[in-house]
């Protein structure tokens, strides 16, 4: 079996009304490899119950990755 840790540390803000701006560092050590991870993110509020953004990541464990995120809030 695999056992591991992960530590992630972010920060987040908001840069007007609808916009939120973010990003994080992160280690990761599984068995005997050790990664780091990094992402940085954009999120515009339309309104209060729905935000579309945009992430990118910085992974060494799955490759770098763009995303494209929506948030609903019920």
């Amino acid at each position: 079996t695999e056992t591991g840790m992960e530590l992630n540390l972010g920060i987040r803000q908001w840069l007007g009304p609808q916009l939120e701006v973010g990003g994080k560092v992160g280690y990761t050590s599984i068995d005997s490899e050790e990664d780091w991870i990094g992402s940085a993110y954009a999120r515009f509020h339309s309104t209060e119950l729905f935000s579309i953004g945009g992430e990118a990541r910085i992974n060494d464990t799955y490759g770098d990755q763009l995303m494209f995120t929506t948030r609903f809030k019920f």
